[in-house]
């Protein structure tokens, strides 16, 4: 994938490319997508939290507390 950035952006993400030691502006740009990934995830899971807080029905089963481990841990 290629991405055209305006001249004043492009020297904006090569700028912040050196200050956080992230090497090329491609490494700069990858890091700030995972971060965005990590923050969404993170979103879906207190979104997931939230509407199982608000359901009726509070039992969690052995086998519930194992898959919703994995799936922390996933995000972790």
């Amino acid at each position: 994938m290629a991405i055209t950035l305006p001249e004043k952006l492009k020297s904006y993400v090569e700028r912040c490319a050196k200050e956080v030691r992230r090497g090329t502006s491609n490494a700069y740009v990858q890091g700030l997508i995972r971060e965005d990934m990590r923050r969404s995830e993170q979103e879906q899971l207190e979104l997931e939290l939230v509407k199982g807080l608000r359901s009726k029905s509070r039992t969690v089963t052995p086998k519930k507390w194992t898959e919703l481990k994995t799936r922390i841990l996933k995000h972790l």
